[in-house]
């Protein structure tokens, strides 16, 4: 009887204490545990969620079980649908992936698309974070801040170019919301928009970077990634009116005068290691040598830029300048004679790496597809002045150029001649810069016949730098060029017929509509 008085006793006693402790005990935190709500509480903390997110610009492979390892590289992807790029590679059908995607053959089962398309949202989801979750207050934040914000526009706004409208997702989404829709190509530009501006407001000028941060985002960058937005807006293609071009004019005649970039004074050493983040340098993908793990399949730890290795010529015997590398996503016929056609040799030297250049420095190339035209892609290649024993094929350390001042001036040129009070002095001014450079005389059109010559000019200074083939489509051309092109390098076996309307853009991944619960909308045609 005792020991039960005893025990109905304590039995209370510690449902009193169970029932006054327990929201406490709910409430209380794992131990030596970082998770979202308690880990971006300090300045240090911050720094490292931001690297992650700058970590999704570098990716170009990806691997998951379920699906296996594929390239998913957005320079690949962004140049091989366009009329001056061929896949490339040993031969035919020695990509199919790739093939697909530059072959206009695509479904939504591509893992490439699907692996940029996972990227590039997993890039997103870092940035929301550092932006939303941080409740103190530093300066170090507020810049670290609209640093995320420039990499979400980045992200988005390369979402947008290559699937359209896509989810528009700006906080961590519980498994909930999990289920989402298309957002309206409207609401993604405001958004990226509105994070441009506010990067605007707080980044530093790339001046005011110290150096081992140089490769951060600046105002600048943001000045030229909005002034790339505005001008896509008020394209035909996206058509949010001709108003935009005098948004972009106002913000790049802003860049140019911050007066931090010029033109390099030789083009061709815009992609060498040496002259990384150099005066023409806007925006750069920063690579190394630091994580090298020889070896196929590899290429996933490598810190290295793997464009490098895959775009470099596929040598039968060595070269005294350039390592072997597999011959992807190489110069077309049409982009050669566009260069012979205008007289440009110089800016033709330096991105295509020719055959004979190679045979000069003791090497012979082998093994290449019917679309070889006899050169390869100089701007991403395999110089042996750039390896070491460190980065071997998988850590090339050559940074990505991404936002660059020719595109700045080029644009300049282009909005200027586009916008409702049209200035063809100015614009005439600013391709005449980047024509100078090349070693070209001026030219002296107007209206019309300029916006022609600036049109070129964008398609020989910028070629094989991932810009061609959305300049096409903003320009409401893409279907007439490619099938022109089609023709004109006899590529009718190879290449499927651009269909107007569907090709624009890539389909968006099937496993992605599925995840959504078929919520998401497929682009029209596919």
């Amino acid at each position: 009887m005792k020991s039960i008085q005893i025990n109905t006793i304590l039995i209370i006693i510690l449902t009193a204490i169970t029932i006054s402790c327990s929201k406490e005990w709910l409430e209380t935190e794992p131990q030596g545990v970082y998770l979202e709500g308690n880990f971006y509480q300090n300045d240090e903390q911050v720094l490292q969620g931001l690297a992650a997110a700058y970590a999704h610009l570098r990716i170009q492979m990806l691997n998951e079980s379920q699906f296996g390892q594929d390239y998913c590289s957005a320079n690949f992807l962004l140049n091989m649908p366009s009329d001056e790029a061929n896949v490339g590679g040993q031969f035919l059908g020695d990509w199919i992936t790739l093939e697909e995607v530059g072959h206009f053959t695509l479904t939504s089962e591509n893992r490439p698309i699907y692996y940029r398309w996972f990227s590039d949202f997993n890039g997103i989801n870092r940035c929301n974070l550092v932006i939303n979750n941080p409740e103190y207050e530093s300066e170090i934040l507020t810049i670290m801040q609209g640093e995320a914000r420039f990499l979400r526009a980045y992200y988005y706004f390369e979402l947008v170019r290559m699937f359209g409208p896509v989810p528009l997702i700006t906080s961590t989404l519980a498994p909930t919301e999990y289920e989402q829709t298309n957002s309206s190509l409207e609401e993604l530009f405001n958004q990226m928009e509105e994070d441009l501006l506010m990067a605007i407001e707080v980044l530093p000028r790339k001046s005011e970077w110290e150096y081992a941060s140089r490769n951060r985002a600046s105002i600048g960058a943001a000045q030229a990634l909005l002034g790339k937005v505005y001008l896509f807006m008020a394209s035909p293609y996206y058509n949010f009116g001709s108003e935009y071009y005098n948004e972009a004019a106002e913000i790049l005649e802003d860049l140019i005068a911050l007066g931090e970039y010029e033109l390099e004074p030789s083009y061709g050493d815009i992609w060498t290691l040496s002259h990384e983040h150099g005066i023409e340098s806007i925006f750069e993908i920063e690579f190394s040598s630091v994580s090298n793990r020889e070896g196929w399949w590899n290429g996933l730890q490598a810190s290295g830029s793997v464009d490098c290795q895959m775009s470099g010529p596929r040598l039968n015997l060595p070269s005294t300048v350039y390592a072997s590398g597999w011959g992807f996503c190489i110069p077309s016929q049409s982009l050669i004679n566009a260069y012979t056609a205008a007289g440009d040799s110089a800016r033709r030297s330096s991105t295509c790496l020719f055959v004979s250049e190679i045979q000069e420095s003791g090497g012979t190339v082998t093994d290449f597809p019917q679309t070889f035209a006899n050169a390869y892609n100089k701007k991403h290649t395999t110089r042996l002045s750039e390896q070491s024993a460190d980065n071997a094929r998988w850590g090339w350390p050559v940074n990505e150029r991404i936002l660059r001042y020719a595109d700045v001036l080029l644009m300049a040129a282009e909005v200027h001649n586009r916008k409702n009070s049209p200035d063809d002095s100015k614009a005439l001014e600013y391709v005449n810069q980047v024509r100078e450079r090349a070693k070209l005389d001026p030219v002296s059109f107007t209206g019309n016949e300029l916006f022609t010559a600036i049109q070129n000019e964008r398609r020989l200074e910028l070629a094989l730098e991932g810009h061609r083939f959305h300049d096409l489509v903003r320009w409401g051309i893409a279907a007439e060029t490619i099938n022109a092109y089609r023709e004109s390098d006899n590529l009718q076996t190879v290449l499927s017929i651009f269909i107007k309307g569907k090709h624009e853009v890539f389909p968006i991944p099937a496993i992605e509509i599925v995840n959504s619960g078929f919520q998401l909308n497929q682009n029209p045609n596919y």
